[in-house]
């Protein structure tokens, strides 16, 4: 039964993957595109944001987020998440 629900799948899932990696990404630059002419057309001039100042507070979440993956990694056993992954399941 398994294999026969995969042989089901694989067709969509190499449609899918089509569509999200080749054709989205061409989608998107074409309206950029289309977009950019339109305001050039009219003679518009774009305004874009200025740049953010929070690369200091960026730096800081990525540093605590590797301080709490490391401390995960350090007391595993402790926290019982070894013993969770090698529960076996029937």
């Amino acid at each position: 039964m398994y294999a026969i629900y995969l042989w089901l799948g694989v067709p969509i899932l190499v449609a899918l993957s089509i569509v999200m990696l080749i054709l989205r990404p061409i989608y998107v630059l074409a309206i950029c595109d289309l977009f950019s002419e339109y305001r050039s057309s009219r003679n518009e001039k774009v305004s874009l944001p200025a740049n953010p100042q929070a690369f200091s507070s960026a730096l800081v979440a990525f540093g605590i987020l590797c301080f709490l993956v490391v401390m995960v990694m350090i007391f595993r056993d402790e926290l019982g998440i070894t013993a969770m992954l090698s529960t076996p399941y029937n």
